[in-house]
């Protein structure tokens, strides 16, 4: 879903433009990387194991320096949390969406936040569980 989806494609080629794509599959971890000028918008999506879904969540959110949870309706019910410089993260289904857009570097670092968030909302909508 994060390297195929046609809602999801729409959306970062809307933000950076039509780019080729590459993903991987390791330990339980599926990547997707979508080069842009100035670095490269990347999306993942973490399957731990049976018990470990919070621990996993909570140990990516102490990764980021000035991590705050998104509070309210924009967090669509679900655990989430981003940075100001272009980091967000959702637990939903036992799975962490972590969408990084900081390598962004051709971008203010406020709209790197504001995309990273615009395009985590569109895989949370299309979202299905086990299809990432």
């Amino acid at each position: 879903m994060i390297c195929t989806d046609k809602r999801v494609l729409a959306k970062v080629s809307a933000l950076i433009g039509d780019t080729a794509r590459t993903s991987s599959w390791n330990d339980r971890l599926f990547t997707c990387r979508y080069p842009a000028v100035g670095g490269a918008l990347v999306i993942t999506v973490k399957q731990p194991p049976k018990g470990g879904e919070r621990t996993w969540y909570d140990q990516q959110r102490s990764r980021y320096p000035g991590i705050t949870t998104i509070d309210g309706l924009t967090n669509f019910g679900l655990p989430g949390a981003s940075t100001d410089d272009g980091v967000v993260l959702f637990l939903k289904d036992g799975m962490t969406l972590t969408v990084d857009a900081r390598q962004l570097t051709d971008r203010p670092t406020g709209q790197r936040a504001q995309d990273a968030y615009s395009i985590a909302s569109v895989v949370i909508a299309c979202w299905q569980h086990d299809s990432f």
